[in-house]
């Protein structure tokens, strides 16, 4: 069984280049992992890096629908980072897929890091 196997069928494009470059560059992650949130509810990461920042670090790439939902989004990253203390980075999907997309992941992955 191959990395493909472990994917979810949900996954766009965005999210399998981000994971192909993420391999290129020998980093940690898990797809889809969930978060439990107090006093209910959860979160899921579409990409878990665990070995990035103090407490791990969630991405997210987000398409142009997830612009009604940003109010909503901020709300549970604010959650995610007060309670487990992870940070979340949203990558857009447009600047995933254009050219220089591995420079831009790379980069919003390492500025957050540091």
């Amino acid at each position: 069984m191959g990395w493909r196997s472990r994917i979810p069928k949900t996954m766009t494009k965005a999210h399998l280049k981000t994971i192909v470059i993420l391999q290129k560059h020998n980093v940690r992650y898990n797809v889809e992992k969930f978060f439990q949130l107090e006093p209910r509810g959860f979160v899921v990461a579409d990409i878990y890096l665990p070995d990035k920042g103090v407490n791990g670090m969630r991405l997210e790439c987000d398409g142009e629908f997830h612009g009604p939902k940003a109010d909503k989004d901020a709300e549970k990253d604010e959650r995610l980072m007060k309670q487990h203390g992870i940070p979340t980075i949203r990558l857009k999907n447009n600047q995933i897929l254009r050219k220089d997309g591995e420079k831009y992941i790379m980069e919003s992955i390492e500025s957050e890091a540091s």
